[in-house]
């Protein structure tokens, strides 16, 4: 084969259109690297169904946190819970029950901040001598058998409704503490 300038510069332009079709039917670098999480889709997981089981030093189960749905948000580590039971072992004589719609917990669910919908109910032999705190807002500690907050709260017993701002409970000892209070009795 004989080249002279004019075929070295078809040669050229064929090299170059053939490298350039190359390159452009290339995917793209970004498509050919595996996705990674990005702050709008935190890395996590989550279970239905769930009961998380809280024990005492020596591993006894001294609480139950039942959950329709546990899930872990990604750089925070917290959990989202919904449907929410909290009950106590008998064995801790804390005759309470606690069901909230929502929580929020640390992964080591040492508290749990309860929201909407919050019912926690004293065991009874009668309905009528049950005590039922109401609330949209509480702050659940399980180990240390306490529910707080500083948001409106309903108290009912035998026939008598109570309302308040505030509320501290230790329902180990069954004691309750009201602020802010409007109630009525009923003789």
């Amino acid at each position: 084969m004989h080249l002279n300038a004019r075929n070295s510069a078809v040669y050229i332009v064929l090299c170059g259109a053939a490298l350039a079709t190359w390159l452009a039917s290339r995917p793209d670098a970004a498509e050919q690297r595996p996705s990674v999480p990005t702050a709008d889709t935190p890395p996590g997981y989550y279970f239905e169904d769930v009961a998380l089981l809280g024990t005492d030093d020596a591993g006894a189960v001294v609480y139950h946190i039942v959950a329709a749905r546990v899930e872990e948000t990604g750089s925070e580590r917290e959990l989202q819970l919904s449907d929410v039971r909290v009950q106590y072992r008998d064995s801790e004589d804390v005759a309470w029950l606690v069901e909230a719609a929502h929580a929020t917990a640390p992964v080591d669910h040492s508290w749990l901040d309860l929201s909407g919908n919050i019912r926690v109910t004293s065991a009874a032999e009668e309905p009528s001598g049950q005590i039922v705190i109401e609330a949209d807002q509480l702050l659940l500690e399980p180990e240390r058998y306490t529910v707080t907050t500083d948001s409106p709260v309903t108290l009912s017993f035998e026939g008598n409704r109570l309302e308040a701002r505030g509320l501290s409970a230790d329902l180990r000892d069954d004691r309750l503490e009201l602020s802010s209070v409007h109630g009525r009795f009923d003789p």
